[in-house]
């Protein structure tokens, strides 16, 4: 699934032939996931808090947690002012939903 795609970088060759692979900013750039790990993220997220689910190690809950409306303008606002620490990725997600809440 992917690892193909790293064959000098043993990092990434691991995750992708795991069955719950870790997604970074390089896996979901160059789309090296497949559905189960969209669901196992959506399973993570679904079973922890919000803030938990912010803090953790998958991109993609990461990524489930700034477009779930339970997030507020308030929280959204705090989480602008560390933005820049934050993946690519997780930034683009971010800049949507600030702009669907009139925060850009």
């Amino acid at each position: 699934m992917g690892a193909d795609l790293f064959p000098g970088d043993e990092k990434y060759k691991k995750r992708m032939e795991v069955e719950n692979a870790y997604m970074d900013d390089t896996a979901l750039r160059l789309s090296v996931f497949g559905q189960r790990c969209f669901y196992n993220a959506f399973a993570e997220f679904d079973d922890q808090d919000i803030e938990m689910s912010l803090n953790g190690a998958n991109l993609i809950v990461r990524i489930f947690v700034v477009l779930d409306r339970r997030v507020g303008k308030r929280r959204l606002t705090l989480m602008k002012k560390k933005i820049q620490e934050k993946s690519d990725t997780f930034q683009e997600f971010f800049a949507i939903r600030a702009k669907a809440e009139g925060l850009s």
